[in-house]
């Protein structure tokens, strides 16, 4: 993983040695809350998968659905209205409070933290998959949770040849600016191999 984090840093480096601007910035306490509120109250898009699809998770359709949709969908189950009332006042909170932090910057950073593992042992193992999946989701979740817009662009493949890929996102409403700022990085940003 360090050496994942190293390409993908590079090709945020190349990226300013081609006339980009970049510059890392001190952590945004914001996005390490959002996991936090998460683990404490849930997520909204859990009670919005229970609202939906509550007939299906609890009836007779379940045993046809994936078993770990069904039990991440329940996890909602739990949530009380404080719980659902909390997060959403925090996620506005969150928003705004990012926004004001990035301003019209454009964020890069890994897509995912982590490349691919072998399926197997997901496969065998319920609470490894929920761990590596919550792993692997976290950096387009926090984008999500906090209502950015965002372009994957693969940067080439780690030391035992799995893709990784750079993120860049922008807030709310500035897809333009991150759809462009991604056509003009792309070049830069793609190369095959650490």
């Amino acid at each position: 993983m360090r050496a994942r984090s190293a390409h993908e840093f590079r090709s945020r480096d190349r990226t300013a040695g081609e006339g980009g601007r970049a510059h890392r910035t001190a952590p945004l306490p914001q996005l390490a809350a959002i996991p936090a509120l998460i683990a404490k109250h849930g997520h909204v898009l859990g009670a919005e998968a229970m609202h939906l699809h509550k007939d299906r998770v609890l009836g007779p359709d379940a045993a046809r659905m994936d078993r770990r949709v069904v039990r991440r969908i329940r996890l909602a189950e739990k949530m009380t209205a404080v719980d659902l009332v909390e997060v959403q006042q925090t996620r506005a909170r969150l928003i705004a409070e990012t926004e004001a932090a990035i301003g019209d910057a454009i964020v890069a950073f890994p897509t995912t933290p982590n490349v691919a593992m072998p399926i197997a042992p997901l496969e065998a193992d319920d609470d490894l998959f929920f761990r590596e999946n919550a792993k692997t989701l976290r950096n387009t979740m926090l984008g999500n949770f906090l209502d950015w817009c965002g372009v994957a662009i693969p940067s080439g493949v780690d030391r035992d040849g799995l893709p990784t890929s750079l993120l860049l996102s922008a807030t709310h409403g500035r897809d333009t600016a991150v759809l462009s700022a991604a056509l003009a990085a792309e070049p830069i940003i793609r190369f095959s191999e650490i």
